[in-house]
């Protein structure tokens, strides 16, 4: 037997409306039960510990039926390779193919430490940069082109790597032990700052801030237990990185 072109036609027409409907009934079946399952979290090694997992654990007190599985990588992870539900993403969106809410940004600041600028010098404005040893981390976009802003306006200085590392905490202790100068979200160097191990320069050219999102795989129909926690970790995202300076 051969379908007929009108019976094609037809099926065409009601397949959406069908997989919408199968959607429906087990969104409705699941909202009766309590919230449960596993859910696999990609976040980088430093925001991970400091922002994420407070987060997981006020849900999971409120969900004690969900399990969780944090996966730390500084690199951005394929979804659908690493098998995560949805990942924390520190920077430029590439990946297309996910689906993402921004939940705001982290201020980004150049910095050094007071010896480094005391046997240097310390730089004026960005373009002194070409004449100073650089602390390069090798996972951002152009590393060796840092962007700051000047009259409004971006402004892109090619910087000389000293030092290079892969791990943001590498490079902070690099700057922090007078290697060189660096660039990093103002919350991951605020305890060097405070204790004086380091100090921020070119403050009135300060990179634009680094935007945060929650990503998550394109799915007609998450799971309850995934769309509860995105909305509940969204909404502490924005609140915490709100306060932050």
């Amino acid at each position: 037997m051969q379908p007929t072109d009108a019976g094609l036609v037809f099926y065409r027409r009601i397949k959406e409306a069908l997989s919408d409907i199968a959607a429906a009934h087990t969104e409705a079946a699941e909202r009766t039960r309590e919230i449960a399952g596993t859910l696999r979290i990609g976040s980088s090694t430093l925001f991970g510990p400091t922002y994420i997992v407070p987060t997981i654990a006020a849900f999971m007190r409120r969900h004690p039926a969900v399990a969780i599985q944090l996966v730390l990588e500084d690199s951005f992870q394929d979804l659908l390779k690493a098998e995560l539900d949805l990942a924390i993403r520190i920077g430029e969106l590439s990946d297309s193919r996910a689906m993402a809410t921004r939940v705001g940004a982290l201020r980004r600041v150049a910095f050094a430490a007071p010896e480094y600028l005391l046997k240097h010098g310390r730089p004026k404005v960005p373009g002194d940069l070409r004449a100073h040893c650089c602390v390069i981390r090798t996972l951002t976009k152009s590393p060796q082109r840092w962007t700051f802003e000047s009259a409004g306006k971006p402004e892109t200085i090619p910087v000389a790597a000293c030092f290079s590392s892969d791990n943001a905490g590498a490079c902070n202790e690099a700057v922090a032990e007078a290697v060189g100068i660096g660039i990093a979200p103002l919350w991951q160097i605020a305890g060097m700052l405070e204790t004086g191990r380091v100090e921020l320069i070119l403050t009135e050219y300060e990179p634009p801030p680094t935007p945060v999102h929650v990503v998550w795989p394109q799915a007609s129909l998450l799971p309850t237990r995934t769309r509860a926690f995105i909305d509940f970790l969204a909404a502490r995202l924005r609140s915490g990185l709100r306060a932050l300076p």
